[in-house]
């Protein structure tokens, strides 16, 4: 019965406390504010008494994490001195108005002004600084902290790794622009440029070395609505079909060697011949593979270096084969340069060098 009549007393003395520090820091600002803002004092009140009961109970029951915690307990203690100040400075011109004690200097005047809009401003700041603050604000921002660290991890491992793919894709762009640059200059014509890749050899290569194109002279090609047929004279009646479709041209036409005119015989004897020896290599490698030499030399696993290099080889072999059938001595045919260390591109009349 004893402490709740205490907690009676103590409730009624902080009401009656409270309503004259109210009337005080609301005598305050009406004199600070025009006549005919009546209704902006009430609302300023809010941030000394309604400051002071607002930020201790946010402290007991709202506030989470150390930071809101702090503010709380901060401005609670700030909106008290506030009230001090403010009741001390409402009875100062309250006894000077009375004749009381010597009136308040212009500059006493001008701070009690300044300090009633600090105290206003700084409850708004922090209130945003609770809001800011608050666990799942908190959270949010170390999550989009870690976004940013993944983000600019993958920005920096592209950066890293665009030099290797730009070595690998050069050709094919350059390829590509050819092939445009083609059809805008000639329209009607078929040429083509196509990357048939770097030239493999034994001898590990760098990589992302961009493959240089071979300068193998200019390659002409008859436009498309040219008809060209074999036989003697081809070439004699092709400028002729030239100059019907291009009048008025008097630049020199290029000079265009006669293709090898190759028996379809011995065409066909070469290729069983060669399909031949494919399936005799590959019956050896079959009969390798089943039965290792006692040795251990053992045939070189499919992918690895020196399958890729063996296979090279063989394709090496086999094209200097068609190209030695190609070019024998009576076919009219003439050699020309066959290889480029950084890659093999095939020419606009579809042959390969």
């Amino acid at each position: 019965m004893g402490k709740f009549i205490s907690n009676l007393f103590l409730g009624a003395l902080a009401i009656g406390l409270s309503i004259f520090t109210g009337s005080r820091t609301l005598d305050l600002l009406a004199w600070a504010l025009p006549v005919n803002q009546a209704v902006y004092q009430w609302l300023g009140l809010a941030a000394f008494e309604g400051g002071m009961y607002f930020w201790a109970f946010y402290f007991v029951y709202g506030a989470k994490g150390t930071p809101q915690r702090s503010i709380a307990i901060v401005m609670a203690v700030f909106s008290i001195i506030a009230v001090c100040v403010a009741t001390v400075a409402d009875l100062s011109l309250g006894a000077a108005q009375s004749g009381k004690i010597a009136p308040l200097s212009p500059t006493m005047q001008q701070t009690l002004i300044i300090f009633l809009g600090i105290v206003i401003v700084c409850n708004v700041a922090a209130f945003l600084a609770c809001k800011l603050m608050s666990i799942e604000k908190l959270k949010e921002a170390a999550e989009q902290n870690a976004e940013d660290m993944i983000h600019a991890a993958g920005l920096r491992a592209i950066v890293s790794i665009a030099p290797h793919i730009a070595g690998q894709a050069a050709p094919y762009l350059a390829e590509e622009w050819a092939n445009r640059t083609w059809q805008r200059l000639v329209p009607g014509a078929h040429g083509r440029t196509e990357y048939l890749g770097p030239v493999a050899s034994p001898a590990a290569l760098p990589p992302a070395q961009p493959a240089q194109l071979a300068q193998t002279g200019p390659v002409p090609v008859p436009p498309s609505n040219v008809l060209v047929t074999g036989g003697p004279g081809m070439w004699e009646r092709a400028k002729k079909q030239v100059k019907k479709v291009f009048p008025g041209k008097s630049e020199a036409l290029p000079v265009y060697n006669t293709p090898p005119q190759i028996p379809q015989e011995q065409l066909d004897q070469d290729f069983k011949r060669m399909v031949a020896e494919e399936r005799a290599r590959k019956r050896k490698t079959s009969t390798s593979a089943s039965n290792p030499a006692p040795t251990g030399l053992e045939p070189p696993m499919p992918g690895s270096p020196a399958w890729s290099a063996r296979r090279t080889e063989r394709r090496r072999k086999a094209r200097a084969e068609r190209y030695r059938v190609l070019h024998a001595p009576g076919t009219g045919g003439e050699a020309g340069p066959a290889s480029n260390a950084g890659g093999t591109f095939r020419g606009s009349n579809g042959s390969k060098p």
